[in-house]
């Protein structure tokens, strides 16, 4: 088995895992759900604030398997491709999804529910945080990440990827 073939089944296993991992998720969203009715209906002013942390939590979490699934799918089509424009389709669509993601990891300040949830509720983790969020800044501040914001990768960028 080559490292190509290797790479796929990594990318299947992935896929799987991931998979199984929002149905997972998917419950637990059900779940909470459930018990906020029930504790509404016994306290009509009861705190869900835990809730709600939760399910920002869950969002987050599920936004980043989502990113991770469609980058496995990518990889694993890439791999197989063809002809150059499946290779520069599934390029293109990969650089798409990481500046998203990235975006969506690192947005304005004050605008992360969950730094400031870390900050007030999980002291233990803001040195990690704060080092991956300044992995993610410097990631932004590459020549390569530059390209993907600017739009401007050319067919020649990508071709030498492909």
């Amino acid at each position: 088995m080559n490292k190509l073939e290797e790479l796929v089944i990594e990318c299947d296993e992935s896929i799987i895992f991931y998979t199984r991992h929002l149905e997972r998720m998917r419950k637990q969203i059900s779940l909470i759900e459930k018990s906020k009715r029930v504790i509404k209906n016994c306290n009509s002013n009861a705190d869900l604030a835990e809730f709600i942390e939760i399910e920002n939590l869950n969002n987050y979490n599920g936004y980043l398997t989502i990113s991770t699934l469609d980058l496995a799918v990518n990889l694993k089509n890439l791999i197989s491709a063809k002809t150059d424009w499946e290779k520069i389709f599934f390029i293109k669509n990969s650089y798409l999804l990481i500046h998203e993601t990235l975006n969506k990891l690192k947005p304005p300040q004050n605008k992360n529910f969950l730094e400031k949830s870390i900050k007030e509720s999980y002291k233990s983790l803001v040195e990690e945080f704060e080092e991956l969020m300044q992995e993610i800044i410097c990631f932004k501040n590459t020549s390569e990440y530059k390209k993907i914001k600017r739009s401007d990768i050319t067919l020649r960028d990508i071709l030498s990827i492909a």
